[in-house]
């Protein structure tokens, strides 16, 4: 089979425990999650694309021309839980323009498979390690009998019923994993912000953690497993000799668990000779003498140390099971051996206050560190934190994320009495306090060794200035946990109205989707009618994406080429909507002519109105990118439209973008219109209504003329709406 694996982007968040600055500068890594799966797959005799839209930067139509050149069988993503929504945005855009299978993993599925699953564009998940299952899983791919005795596989069943079968009770062994397939990565863009020399990569050595710090949401893996030196060291040649890598970040939680593993890891590298420079983490009350001068002898260029805090007492509280008397020990040995020194802190334990704060960052002054990374304390997901907070709460707030019932915002910490604006600004001080003194900022002059390495920093600097003035806190002072839907409101005073919007379509193939994803994106509970009767391939995109979303609505009939039809086809889906149980009833064109956040707009002036008409005519309103030409008949039309029939209190006759009252559709009675092409049956329409007399409104609007797809506008469409007006000024009602 041929698998194509996507890396979307991800951003900052407003939940997330960096500064933004900080989550964008200070790494770019590859994904070696997905590099291991892709080396998984291949090693089962299977054609992968690694596609790293994240670190390349590229669009979603930029990855999706990859993926589509490659033509998958299967489309496969990570899912993290922070960056859960942007990367389901990227699924649905993927599963709506190729339409094959999509199949998730990762940690967020463990926590959260049913609602992962729940999303209809996932095909597929995974639970747990891949190694075995899914190799398995594409073995029998497409034959659902033999589902079942897959480990940890989130499937449905023919009934569209989602099944999640048991994960598998034991871990498979590190050094039976292959090595990530580096060979489907762009080895040369990756760095981190202290890394000096390319080609920089990151690597692992074990995964879990054998300590049980309450804020780590490795430790709540409840695992530590371990490679042996040898298969280390392979993946490290593989790096050196194939890939040209000369620097290394291992992401292990804490690297230097095994003093016997450490120091023959160490001997291997030396004897050898491979010229690598490496970065590792580490706990305090790990730092060995003897590990610490053999590990720079064999490249260790720095050390991320777990400090946290100044304080015993936050120390304690989060578990930390270390004394802030074992720090300073850690850093003067690393420094005699030549190596650098990197402290994690924090911000907003339990425990902390103003003062524990600022006696943290001068601690971290005083041990002469060369770097400091501040976070804020946050509820990770399945964190002890975490299942604290539910128990306090009541509320789950990324399981509510990830059903998409709330946005990303700013998580409360309710073990701590300081309101987030306070946090916020402490976080920031600790920054500035540390980074911006003269005499820091002249010994990291002295010591950068490329151009490459101080533009990174000068950008760094500069960013973190302008970061002043970004914050993530929408209430500072208040501490509630809004559960805020994702999406816009459609309005407060129609939350109880049900809302449907007619689109009549003809050949739409490359505005359709991207009409409806617009609408739903701002109004998730209105329900779509769609009126196709396309002969190009619009009725394909429109299918998928009706699967997806159970609000829409696609029915379909035969063009009999007599001008374009459009009456017919918004009679029949007004008579839909009105079935249905419909209370306003919007009609608007497919070409995205009409900008689908005037929405509310016509709705809230229902209120007051029976029909509510977007104005190109109006003050406020008009039209952008149409020629002089259509622009002339247009309002040629209008005048003849208005005085021929007498509606002259309506400036815009022909527009195609309304809102309608039940009743008024009712009054105007649906058997009774004649008219088959669109602009006359808009003529038709508000004539009825004008004689039924309904109360017709005109809110202003902005027309845009259509980016792809042709014009439906033709001879017959003239003549037709000429014609219509004189049976109804001369053929009564």
């Amino acid at each position: 089979m041929k698998i194509a694996l996507i890396h979307p982007p991800f951003h900052h968040r407003k939940f997330s425990e960096n500064l933004k600055v900080v989550d964008e500068e200070f790494t770019l890594s590859p994904p070696i999650i997905l590099a291991y799966i892709a080396a998984i797959l291949e090693r089962a005799g299977h054609s992968v694309i690694l596609i790293d839209a994240h670190s390349l930067k590229l669009s979603q139509e930029d990855a999706f021309k990859k993926a589509d050149e490659f033509n998958p069988d299967l489309i496969g993503f990570r899912l993290d839980t922070y960056g859960f929504q942007e990367s389901l945005e990227w699924i649905r855009y993927f599963k709506l323009k190729i339409g094959k299978p999509i199949m998730v993993g990762g940690i967020n599925l463990s926590i959260y498979p049913k609602e992962t699953m729940a999303h209809k564009e996932i095909d597929y998940g995974l639970i747990g390690e891949a190694i075995e299952s899914l190799p398995m899983f594409l073995k029998c791919f497409g034959d659902e009998t033999r589902y079942k005795k897959i480990p940890g596989l989130c499937w449905r069943d023919a009934n569209g019923a989602v099944i999640i079968n048991p994960e598998a009770k034991s871990l498979v062994p590190f050094d039976n994993y292959p090595f990530p397939a580096r060979h489907l990565l762009p080895n040369h863009v990756y760095n981190s912000f202290v890394s000096q020399v390319k080609n920089f990569t990151i690597m692992l050595t074990s995964t879990g953690c054998p300590y049980k710090c309450k804020f780590c949401a490795i430790a709540a893996l409840n695992h530590w497993r371990q490679r042996s030196v040898e298969n280390v060291i392979k993946e490290i040649e593989q790096c050196y000799y194939d890939y040209g890598i000369r620097e290394i970040d291992f992401f292990d939680a804490n690297f230097f668990v095994n003093k016997q593993w450490s120091i023959k890891f160490c001997e291997e590298i030396i004897k050898r000779k491979l010229n690598i420079s490496w970065t590792a983490r580490s706990r305090v009350d790990l730092a060995d003498e003897d590990v610490l001068k053999m590990a720079a002898k064999a490249g260790c260029r720095m050390i991320f140390w777990g400090i946290e805090s100044s304080s015993r007492n936050v120390l304690h509280q989060v578990n930390k099971e270390i004394t802030p008397q074992q720090v300073p020990y850690a850093i003067k040995t690393a420094k005699k051996f030549g190596i650098r020194n990197l402290g994690f802190l924090m911000v907003g334990n339990p425990g902390d206050t103003e003062k524990s704060i600022k006696q943290t960052v001068e601690f971290a002054k005083g041990l002469d560190l060369d770097y400091v990374q501040i976070c804020r304390a946050i509820p990770k997901p399945n964190t002890q934190f975490h299942k604290e907070l539910i128990q306090k709460t009541g509320f789950d707030y990324w399981k509510e994320f990830v059903s998409l019932k709330v946005g990303e915002e700013r998580i409360p910490m309710h073990w701590i009495d300081m309101p987030q604006d306070k946090v916020e600004k402490l976080l920031k001080w600790s920054y500035y306090s540390f980074y911006f003194r003269p005499g820091y900022i002249l010994k990291i002059l002295f010591k950068i060794k490329s151009i490459g390495e101080f533009i990174r920093y000068a950008t760094t600097a500069l960013k973190m200035l302008f970061n002043y003035l970004h914050t993530d806190v929408e209430n500072p002072g208040k501490e509630p946990l809004a559960k805020k839907p994702v999406h816009l409101k459609i309005n407060e005073d129609a939350a109880d109205k049900k809302v449907y919007v007619v689109i009549p379509t003809y050949n739409e193939k490359n505005n359709i989707v991207e009409l409806m994803e617009k609408i739903l994106e701002l109004y998730p509970r209105i329900n779509i009618i769609v009126m196709d009767s396309s002969s190009d391939g619009t009725r394909e995109k429109e299918k998928r994406f009706s699967r997806l979303h159970p609000q829409v609505e696609v029915h379909y009939s035969s063009k009999t080429n007599i001008g374009n039809e459009r009456g017919k086809a918004i009679k029949e889906g007004f008579k839909i909507a009105l079935s249905n149980g419909a209370d306003l009833i919007i009609e608007m064109d497919a070409d995205l002519s009409h900008n689908p956040s005037d929405i509310g707009k016509l709705i809230s002036n229902s209120e007051d109105a029976d029909v509510v008409i977007g104005s190109r005519y109006i003050s406020r309103g008009g039209e952008v990118g149409r020629s002089l030409f259509r622009g002339l008949i247009g309002h040629l039309a209008n005048f003849y439209i208005k005085y021929s029939l007498g509606i002259k209190d309506v400036q815009d006759c022909t527009s195609g973008y309304r809102c309608f009252k039940r009743n008024a559709l009712e009054k105007i009675g649906m058997d009774y219109l004649e008219s088959i092409e669109g602009t006359e049956a808009l003529i038709e329409m508000l004539y009825l209504g004008f004689k039924k007399g309904l109360k017709i409104k005109e809110v202003p609007i902005t027309y845009l003329e259509r980016k792809y797809g042709s014009s439906k506008f033709s001879l017959a469409t003239i003549t037709m709406s000429l014609k219509r007006v004189w049976v109804l000024k001369w053929g009564g009602v």
